[in-house]
């Protein structure tokens, strides 16, 4: 299940869904081309941290 991936604070596992909305952000990174684009994977980005930041006590 998942992967281990470490932050300065704190080494987690991530989920199988967690990794699925990591490299999906991340291939979505290398595709934007418009501000749109660049400002909704920051929305994104923005949600998915405090997910992590909530369910595994990670400081923003």
């Amino acid at each position: 299940m998942g992967e281990l991936v470490h932050f300065p604070h704190k080494s987690i596992r991530l989920t199988d869904e967690e990794l699925a909305v990591y490299w999906s952000i991340k291939a979505r990174l290398e595709k934007a081309v418009t501000l749109n684009d660049i400002r909704q994977l920051q929305q994104d980005v923005k949600a998915f941290r405090k997910h992590l930041s909530v369910k595994y006590g990670i400081p923003l």
